[in-house]
Protein backbone atom coordinates (compact mmCIF):
# COMPACT_ATOMS: atom_id res chain seq x y z
CA UNK A 1 0.00 0.00 0.00
CA UNK A 2 1.27 3.45 -0.86
CA UNK A 3 1.31 6.63 1.19
CA UNK A 4 -0.17 9.36 -1.03
CA UNK A 5 1.75 12.01 0.92
CA UNK A 6 5.09 10.47 -0.08
CA UNK A 7 4.65 9.93 -3.82
CA UNK A 8 5.41 12.48 -6.52
CA UNK A 9 5.13 12.74 -10.32
CA UNK A 10 7.67 10.49 -12.01
CA UNK A 11 7.66 7.85 -9.26
CA UNK A 12 7.21 4.25 -10.34
CA UNK A 13 4.54 2.13 -8.64
CA UNK A 14 3.65 -1.55 -9.02
CA UNK A 15 0.12 -2.94 -9.39
CA UNK A 16 -0.53 -5.20 -6.35
CA UNK A 17 -3.39 -6.59 -4.27
CA UNK A 18 -6.63 -6.88 -6.21
CA UNK A 19 -4.92 -5.47 -9.29
CA UNK A 20 -6.50 -3.04 -11.72
CA UNK A 21 -8.76 -5.08 -14.01
CA UNK A 22 -9.13 -3.52 -17.43
CA UNK A 23 -6.18 -1.21 -16.85
CA UNK A 24 -3.12 -3.21 -15.78
CA UNK A 25 -2.11 -6.68 -14.61
CA UNK A 26 -0.63 -7.64 -11.26
CA UNK A 27 3.04 -6.74 -11.19
CA UNK A 28 2.83 -4.13 -13.97
CA UNK A 29 4.75 -0.93 -13.29
CA UNK A 30 3.05 2.44 -13.79
CA UNK A 31 4.33 6.00 -13.48
CA UNK A 32 2.74 8.71 -11.33
CA UNK A 33 1.54 11.64 -13.46
CA UNK A 34 0.08 13.74 -10.64
CA UNK A 35 -1.06 13.51 -7.05
CA UNK A 36 -3.03 15.70 -4.68
CA UNK A 37 -0.79 14.58 -1.82
CA UNK A 38 -3.43 13.02 0.42
CA UNK A 39 -5.98 10.74 -1.28
CA UNK A 40 -5.54 10.48 -5.05
CA UNK A 41 -2.93 9.93 -7.76
CA UNK A 42 -3.09 9.71 -11.53
CA UNK A 43 -0.84 7.15 -13.21
CA UNK A 44 0.03 6.08 -16.74
CA UNK A 45 1.02 2.78 -18.29
CA UNK A 46 3.98 2.38 -20.62
CA UNK A 47 1.64 2.72 -23.62
CA UNK A 48 0.35 6.08 -22.30
CA UNK A 49 -3.03 4.84 -21.02
CA UNK A 50 -3.98 6.66 -17.81
CA UNK A 51 -6.12 6.01 -14.74
CA UNK A 52 -6.52 7.37 -11.24
CA UNK A 53 -6.34 5.59 -7.90
CA UNK A 54 -8.11 6.95 -4.82
CA UNK A 55 -7.52 6.27 -1.13
CA UNK A 56 -10.83 4.46 -0.68
CA UNK A 57 -9.65 1.42 -2.67
CA UNK A 58 -6.74 2.40 -4.89
CA UNK A 59 -4.07 2.69 -2.20
CA UNK A 60 -4.23 -1.07 -1.60
CA UNK A 61 -3.77 -1.69 -5.34
CA UNK A 62 -0.48 0.20 -5.66
CA UNK A 63 2.84 -0.66 -4.08
CA UNK A 64 6.42 0.57 -4.22
CA UNK A 65 8.85 -0.70 -6.84
CA UNK A 66 12.04 -1.68 -5.08
CA UNK A 67 15.59 -2.70 -5.83
CA UNK A 68 16.96 -3.76 -9.18
CA UNK A 69 13.56 -3.78 -10.84
CA UNK A 70 12.70 -0.16 -10.05
CA UNK A 71 12.40 0.83 -13.68
CA UNK A 72 13.29 -0.04 -17.21
CA UNK A 73 16.93 -0.05 -18.25
CA UNK A 74 18.18 3.46 -18.73
CA UNK A 75 15.49 4.92 -16.44
CA UNK A 76 17.04 3.94 -13.14
CA UNK A 77 20.06 6.09 -12.44
CA UNK A 78 23.25 4.10 -12.75
CA UNK A 79 21.87 1.28 -14.91
CA UNK A 80 24.61 0.01 -17.17
CA UNK A 81 24.82 -3.21 -19.18
CA UNK A 82 27.41 -5.55 -17.70
CA UNK A 83 27.62 -8.27 -20.38
CA UNK A 84 27.23 -8.74 -24.12
CA UNK A 85 25.95 -11.88 -25.84
CA UNK A 86 28.71 -13.11 -28.17
CA UNK A 87 26.51 -14.30 -31.08
CA UNK A 88 23.71 -11.70 -31.00
CA UNK A 89 25.64 -8.70 -29.72
CA UNK A 90 22.77 -7.71 -27.41
CA UNK A 91 23.66 -6.31 -24.00
CA UNK A 92 22.40 -7.30 -20.57
CA UNK A 93 22.75 -6.32 -16.94
CA UNK A 94 23.36 -9.12 -14.47
CA UNK A 95 20.92 -8.82 -11.56
CA UNK A 96 22.51 -11.59 -9.53
CA UNK A 97 22.65 -15.30 -8.94
CA UNK A 98 19.63 -17.25 -7.71
CA UNK A 99 19.02 -20.70 -6.33
CA UNK A 100 16.17 -22.59 -7.99
CA UNK A 101 13.31 -23.92 -5.89
CA UNK A 102 11.45 -26.60 -7.81
CA UNK A 103 8.26 -28.48 -6.95
CA UNK A 104 8.57 -32.22 -7.44
CA UNK A 105 6.20 -34.14 -9.64
CA UNK A 106 4.52 -31.04 -11.08
CA UNK A 107 6.08 -31.14 -14.55
CA UNK A 108 7.38 -33.71 -17.00
CA UNK A 109 10.87 -32.36 -17.62
CA UNK A 110 12.15 -35.45 -19.47
CA UNK A 111 11.91 -33.63 -22.82
CA UNK A 112 14.55 -31.08 -21.81
CA UNK A 113 18.25 -31.70 -22.25
CA UNK A 114 19.05 -30.31 -18.80
CA UNK A 115 16.76 -30.25 -15.81
CA UNK A 116 16.44 -27.40 -13.37
CA UNK A 117 16.50 -29.07 -9.98
CA UNK A 118 16.13 -27.79 -6.46
CA UNK A 119 19.35 -25.95 -5.63
CA UNK A 120 20.42 -25.31 -9.25
CA UNK A 121 22.39 -22.06 -9.54
CA UNK A 122 20.97 -19.61 -12.10
CA UNK A 123 22.26 -16.24 -13.27
CA UNK A 124 19.42 -13.72 -13.53
CA UNK A 125 19.97 -10.97 -16.08
CA UNK A 126 17.96 -8.17 -17.68
CA UNK A 127 17.75 -7.31 -21.39
CA UNK A 128 17.71 -3.77 -22.75
CA UNK A 129 13.90 -3.98 -23.12
CA UNK A 130 13.51 -4.77 -19.39
CA UNK A 131 12.77 -8.49 -19.86
CA UNK A 132 14.34 -10.74 -17.23
CA UNK A 133 16.14 -13.94 -18.18
CA UNK A 134 17.69 -16.79 -16.18
CA UNK A 135 20.33 -19.26 -17.31
CA UNK A 136 22.39 -21.88 -15.52
CA UNK A 137 25.32 -20.01 -13.96
CA UNK A 138 27.91 -22.28 -15.60
CA UNK A 139 26.31 -21.65 -19.03
CA UNK A 140 26.32 -17.91 -18.48
CA UNK A 141 30.03 -18.05 -17.68
CA UNK A 142 31.11 -20.49 -20.43
CA UNK A 143 31.92 -17.83 -23.04
CA UNK A 144 28.41 -17.12 -24.36
CA UNK A 145 28.56 -13.70 -22.70
CA UNK A 146 31.53 -11.39 -22.37
CA UNK A 147 31.84 -8.87 -19.54
CA UNK A 148 31.79 -5.21 -20.55
CA UNK A 149 34.34 -2.83 -19.10
CA UNK A 150 33.11 -0.50 -16.39
CA UNK A 151 32.63 3.10 -17.52
CA UNK A 152 35.81 5.10 -17.02
CA UNK A 153 38.07 2.13 -17.85
CA UNK A 154 41.09 1.28 -15.77
CA UNK A 155 41.46 -1.59 -13.38
CA UNK A 156 39.55 -0.02 -10.48
CA UNK A 157 42.63 0.43 -8.32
Amino acid sequence: MIDYAKIKPGDKLKIVGAGAPGFASLGDVVEVISTNGHNRCDVKREDGGAAYFALTCGAARLGPVEGALAGKPGEAEGWRPTHQHVKRGSTYRVIGEAEAQVSTGAFNLAQYSRRIEDGSRLTVYQAEDGKLWARFADEFNDGRFTPLEAEGGGDGE
